[in-house]
């Protein structure tokens, strides 16, 4: 005898459920050449570093298993050995540098592009994975994103002056020592209007950054920096009505209820 079961799906999201993830590219998997070393963050389409002088020192690194460069190939590399959140890409960023070093400013920020700008006084669930590399020597806990008009790119060099751009996500989570696990940081904010670009990166300067000095795993002795990978970044208007999809006939079996996954709309679901 066939058991049929209807589902009748009326529930509707409580956090982050817009139609569509608005960053362009949010896994880094379309690209225009396969990356051949460090600071290639322009290969992976409509990314880039923010500084305007054309200085490639402190751009992020794309990393891509289409490479065979030792500096960004994957899943294995000279600065860490990971597989990405998903697909087959990843951006590697220095975020925090020892102040005794020359190179002090040469922090990484990524700066993606969304599909449209954002609605003023809408709220928006925003989101990245991140994963410390086991060549970093030093964790931090500053890391966030920025979203705005594009005026980030009036920053010139390689460091940004403190306090000027307030991240509107931070992680909370404490020190981000994994470099086994992704972790994702995540939270909501009340656009201003008009946002068409996510900032990555860690927005306070060298000398008030809080950082711990990690374990010596053997890789990292030289490695006075502390070097996040990142994947999965997303942008997802809240509170619209979630898209659980037709009703659903089952006979012995079973139904996927919503939409197909998608890169940053994972849901909570509530009645």
């Amino acid at each position: 005898m066939w058991r049929l079961l209807l589902f009748v799906c009326t529930f509707y999201s409580t956090v982050s459920f817009g139609q569509v993830n608005l960053v362009l590219n949010p896994s880094f998997e379309d690209y225009y050449l396969c990356p051949t070393g460090l600071g290639q963050i322009k290969q992976a389409k409509f990314w880039t570093g923010f500084d305007t002088t054309g200085a490639s020192d402190c751009w992020p690194t794309y990393c891509n298993s289409c490479s065979s460069s030792n500096a960004c190939s994957v899943p294995r590399s000279w600065y860490y050995f990971q597989n990405p959140h998903g697909g087959n890409a990843m951006i590697l960023s220095q975020l925090y540098v020892d102040s005794s070093l020359p190179n002090i400013a040469l922090l990484g920020y990524l700066k993606g592009k969304l599909t449209k700008p954002l609605i003023k006084n809408v709220n928006y669930c925003v989101s990245f994975f991140v994963n410390l590399a086991e060549f970093a020597k030093y964790a931090i806990k500053n890391i966030g994103a920025y979203l705005d008009d594009g005026s980030i790119d009036t920053v010139k060099g390689c460091v940004l002056p403190g306090g000027k751009f307030i991240p509107q996500i931070q992680n909370t989570s404490g020190f981000l020592t994994d470099t086994a696990n992704w972790v994702k940081i995540e939270a909501s904010f009340v656009a201003k209007g008009g946002e068409r670009y996510i900032t990555i990166g860690n927005f306070l300067d060298v000398a008030h950054t809080p950082n711990i000095v990690l374990p010596d795993n053997g890789r990292n002795d030289n490695g006075e920096i502390a070097l996040y990978l990142i994947d999965d970044v997303s942008v997802i208007e809240s509170g619209i009505k979630a898209d659980a999809g037709p009703d659903t006939h089952v006979a012995e079996d079973s139904a996927f209820i919503g939409r197909p996954p998608e890169v940053g709309l994972e849901c909570t679901w509530a009645v």
